[in-house]
């Protein structure tokens, strides 16, 4: 009788000795004894640059989104992109923000550190109709051909 898939357990593909055990537990289970081929930290890689292509786009879509409110400023940053000249960085001014909106924000950005970065610095105190808070002038870094490359993740 089958084992219920519930009593099943998944794998971390993205890690050369789990894959490998996933490879070679049925082998065994069959009656199998032969030395797999594979190359299994190289699998891994492959897998690992696989999910990172697609949860970059997925991520810089949480901080644009973050960020946009209305949907034909995305485009119109996505072509600011595309002129921005290889090799600059493109930036996003928020204006001054609270404590509280920079740390949300610095969440959102995180995941995708390696293609963006938040910077957020101190300003002094900010005064609106209504509240008052600590205000940090806050920018967010971009690399604008990760931006081209996802474009049509990102309401495009």
């Amino acid at each position: 009788m089958p084992v219920p898939p519930k009593s099943l357990n998944g794998i971390a593909a993205g890690e050369a000795d789990r894959l490998q055990f996933a490879f070679t537990s049925p082998q065994t289970a069959l009656g199998g004894s032969r030395k797999l081929r594979t190359d299994f930290p190289a699998l891994a890689a492959q897998v690992k640059t696989f999910e990172r292509k697609y949860q970059i786009g997925e991520d810089l879509k949480k901080v644009i989104d973050l960020v946009f409110t209305d949907k034909n400023q995305i485009g119109v940053f996505i072509d600011a992109c595309a002129k921005t000249r290889p090799g600059n960085g493109f930036r996003l001014d928020l204006g001054p923000l609270s404590k509280e909106r920079v740390d949300v924000v610095k969440a959102a950005v995180a995941p995708s550190s390696d293609v963006a970065r938040v910077d957020a610095t101190h300003q002094g105190l900010a005064i609106s109709p209504q509240n008052s808070f600590a205000a940090f002038q806050t920018m967010i870094w971009l690399d604008p051909k990760v931006i081209i490359e996802y474009a049509h993740l990102l309401g495009r």
